[in-house]
């Protein structure tokens, strides 16, 4: 039997997106500046997909909205500061 198989991945090989910190940032920000450092185009649905994973799993928080003049308002992010528990031994 075939016991020892590694499956191929398909599709495109996933972009590793790191999230701006210490300041507020939206879906397009995050966009831009992936495009700019890794020089491969990502589709702003690719952005907001790995924006929820990123939510569920407690790295970024949504702060606010930011309403432009016309268009829908955009969510506005902030990468949350994991702290360190000290211990005063």
């Amino acid at each position: 039997m075939k016991e020892n198989i590694k499956k191929k991945t398909r599709g495109r090989p996933s972009v590793n997106v790191n999230w701006p910190e210490g300041k507020e940032f939206t879906a397009r920000d995050v966009l831009r500046e992936t495009e700019q450092s890794t020089g491969k185009e990502l589709t702003p649905t690719a952005i907001r997909v790995k924006i929820r994973k990123a939510l569920e799993a407690g790295e970024i928080e949504r702060v606010g909205t930011v309403s432009e003049q016309a268009g829908r308002p955009l969510f506005t992010y902030k990468k949350i500061q994991k702290t360190e528990t000290k211990h005063s031994w």
